[in-house]
């Protein structure tokens, strides 16, 4: 599949005709904090990503908590979270492709880097 996504990506470019704010420079992580405030803090994203985590759906609780964490770099619960979502898709992985695998330790080992392991 990333593959498949990398080739897709790579003929049809960065324009995924998905939102307009694709056509300009200011990135969907310039409002992240504004979101988490709403939401309650990075605390109660991290509460609804291991939700998320909990129900099977990895990916989604990183999209929370890339929120959570573009907000409050620091927050402890958001950060186990985070891990957590990684380690489950690591183990998801299988294994097979080289890539995914060595991102997803390299972004574990970070993670733990800033939790101070």
């Amino acid at each position: 599949s990333w593959g498949v996504k990398s080739i897709w990506e790579g003929y049809s470019g960065w324009f995924a005709l998905e939102s307009t704010t694709e056509l300009y420079a200011v990135p969907q992580m310039s409002v992240h904090a504004e979101v988490v405030a709403m939401a309650g803090g990075a605390a109660a994203l991290a509460t609804r990503a291991r939700a998320r985590l909990h129900a099977g759906e990895p990916v989604e609780a990183l999209h929370l908590l890339d929120m959570a964490l573009n907000a409050e770099p620091a927050d402890a619960q958001a950060l186990e979270a985070r891990r957590a979502a990684l380690a489950e898709l690591l183990v998801r992985s299988g294994g097979e492709n080289h890539f995914e695998v060595y991102w997803l330790r390299h972004r574990i080992a970070a993670t733990d880097e800033v939790l101070g392991r």
